[in-house]
């Protein structure tokens, strides 16, 4: 009689831990859910870091292009004579050991 009760107390512990088990991974927020929003939060990560990393490859690309426009105003400043709007050229000509001052608009 004591060796049936065991057994019957044995068998509803196992049912109960199956049950339980079961309904923990499978209910709504359960292990499962938190299990697939880990594996979405990673992929999310890496996302981050992918898109930092283009972010970062961009602004290097526009620094680049930045210093380049720099350079080429620069160039056409010195080898045309160009001037922005609304910018005053002083030109100093040297005739005779006297220096003159021309103003250029």
């Amino acid at each position: 009689m004591a060796n049936n009760r065991a057994v019957t107390v044995f068998t509803i512990s196992i049912i109960f831990f199956i049950l339980t088990t079961t309904l923990a991974y499978y209910k709504e927020n359960g292990i499962r859910t938190m299990l697939d929003l880990s594996t979405e939060i990673e992929n999310i990560n890496y996302e981050i870091t992918m898109l930092k990393l283009e972010n970062r490859k961009i602004e290097m690309e526009r620094m680049s292009l930045y210093q380049k426009g720099l350079h080429v105003e620069a160039m056409a400043r010195e080898d045309l004579g160009l001037v922005k709007k609304g910018e005053v050229v002083y030109e100093f000509i040297e005739t005779n050991g006297l220096v003159n001052t021309n103003q250029r608009k």
